[in-house]
């Protein structure tokens, strides 16, 4: 027998642990307005509708609520539309010229400073010269290379998801954190898209294996680790102090920069910082350059 207080008690922790869920990612981009020229929309009008590729990536994962997609065709219009309709991300497409860019971005900041603006490169040649340090990251969030590879779309939602419900979703479920540190705008647009694919993945294979019922597993999904990106040394720090309590793993680069200066060691000297907070921390280092390894064999990481 269990007296009735206790079994009060027993069911409203049960009741509260499923509600929990409902107040995760509670940002969620559902409008996307994409800001291109006419000859890039034409392009993705005939290659299909860039918004029924959104949908079947988000299918293939089984992830539900896929963005709509909104397309004009310079700054002025973007602006009318955005005067007009309420957005949670804009994407601006690069073939605009390089001032008519850093413009675009500026513009729609000036209205709406809060709301998450991302810029697209068209591909690998768009990168050259590009410097982290320039005006045109004043305007933008950040920047991604598109390749005609329409996951990075999937890539960019997560990752303006994953930043903005970061904090609320740490502190209310206490939903893990996964830190990556990368500099290169062409191997994290690459690496973002494959991580959160095979991130997705798993956590369905997960739920799949714990729950029967449908509702439970959509819910479930919210509690899938965040991934947090930093491009130098100093803001990789940064986030793994906010979120220290929550870090699942690191997984970094060997070189980045470091004090404004691009530095070869960066990712071993970050490894060596987070091991004296926490010498259990799980790291991950990459690098093309063999001859680096040794470095990742003394600190006893893969």
């Amino acid at each position: 027998y269990m007296p009735r207080e206790e079994l009060l008690n027993i069911f409203k922790k049960y009741k509260y642990d499923n509600e929990i869920f409902h107040d995760l990612m509670s940002y969620k981009v559902r409008e996307l307005l994409l800001v291109a020229t006419v000859y890039d929309a034409f392009s993705l009008e005939q290659d299909g509708l860039l918004s029924e590729k959104i949908f079947g990536e988000y299918y293939n994962l089984n992830l539900t609520n896929a963005p709509r997609v909104t397309s004009v065709t310079s700054a002025t219009e973007a602006i009318d539309m955005l005067n007009k309709k309420k957005f949670d991300l804009v994407v601006v497409l690069s073939r605009l010229s390089k001032t008519e860019t850093i413009k675009a971005g500026a513009q729609i900041r000036g209205i709406l400073p809060n709301i998450p603006i991302l810029l697209l490169l068209n591909d690998n040649t768009d990168l050259v010269g590009l410097d982290h340090a320039q005006d045109i990251f004043k305007a933008y969030d950040n920047v991604f290379v598109w390749n005609g590879a329409s996951e990075i779309f999937l890539a960019m939602i997560k990752y303006v998801e994953d930043n903005i419900n970061a904090v609320n979703d740490t502190q209310i479920g206490q939903v893990r954190i996964i830190l990556l540190i990368e500099d290169s705008t062409r191997y994290y647009s690459r690496y973002l898209s494959h991580l959160y694919r095979e991130l997705i993945k798993q956590t369905s294979r997960l739920i799949e294996e714990e729950l029967q019922d449908e509702s439970k597993k959509v819910l479930r999904m919210r509690c899938r680790p965040k991934i947090l990106l930093a491009t130098n040394y100093e803001k990789a720090m940064e986030i793994y102090e906010k979120f220290k309590e929550y870090i699942l793993c690191v997984i970094s680069d060997m070189k980045y920069p470091k004090d404004g200066v691009l530095d070869e060691m960066a990712g071993v000297k970050l490894v060596k910082a987070l091991r004296e907070k926490r010498a259990d921390l799980p790291v991950l280092l990459q690098s093309f350059e063999q001859n680096l390894e040794i470095f990742a064999k003394e600190l006893n990481i893969p």
